[in-house]
């Protein structure tokens, strides 16, 4: 709820394999709909642990 009311600064995910991932929020706000956020990303992260691209897969 925090995320839709633009409170939260920081979303937490779990990927497919399990690995748990702390992201900024403003990289699902292009993806938010009045029905909320679905589908699978694809986050391509540096070696350094920076995100470098955020995109919707499906």
């Amino acid at each position: 709820m925090r995320y839709y009311q633009g409170a939260a600064s920081n979303v937490q995910v779990y990927a497919e394999n399990g690995q748990l991932l702390r992201f900024p929020a403003s990289r699902l706000r292009p993806f938010l709909t009045h029905t909320g956020i679905s589908g699978r990303f694809q986050i391509t992260v540096s070696s350094e642990n920076r995100l470098i691209e955020f995109k919707k897969i499906s």
